[in-house]
This record gives C-alpha cells, sequence and structure tokens, in this order.
C-alpha cells in the first residue's frame, strides 16, 4: 500500500486588514490532528493558507474547505458592497 503525504499553499491577494480579518474569522477551522494540520498567516502583505497533510483525501478535503470559505467571504463581499 502506497500512502502519499502532501502539502499545499493558498495565497489570496487581499488587503492586510482584510487578511487579518479572514484569519480572525477562520482561526477556530485551523486544523492540527494525525492526518492533517493547517496554519494560516499573512506573508508579504498576503493571506498564506498552509496545509500539510498524510494522505491525499485528508490534502483535498481540507484544502476545498478554506477554497469555500474564501470563496463563500468573497460573495459576501460581492453582495454587500
Amino acid at each position: 500500500m502506497i500512502i502519499m503525504k502532501g502539502k499545499v499553499q493558498i495565497v489570496a491577494d487581499v488587503q492586510e486588514k482584510e487578511a487579518e480579518n479572514i484569519i480572525s474569522a477562520l482561526k477556530k477551522e485551523e486544523v492540527a490532528n494525525a492526518r492533517v494540520s493547517s496554519k494560516m498567516e499573512i506573508k508579504e502583505g498576503k493571506l498564506l493558507i498552509s496545509i500539510s497533510a498524510e494522505d491525499m483525501v485528508a490534502l483535498r478535503a481540507t484544502a476545498n474547505s478554506y477554497l469555500r470559505y474564501l470563496q463563500m467571504i468573497g460573495d459576501f463581499e460581492d453582495k454587500i458592497s
């Protein structure tokens, strides 16, 4: 049986204040368990979400969750602006 580990980084080009708000809103979504871990930070003025996983299923599921959260935040901002 082959088990593949993986890492992915999601970079969102947003203003620093918006990145801080996103991190604040999604802080509880950060994961740290035996299969996957994630971390959010502001680096060089951009939101950086780093995900490491012991298997591709956990990596894909976690990445998809963060991408959906970011899409939802963007959709919400479009509707109120």
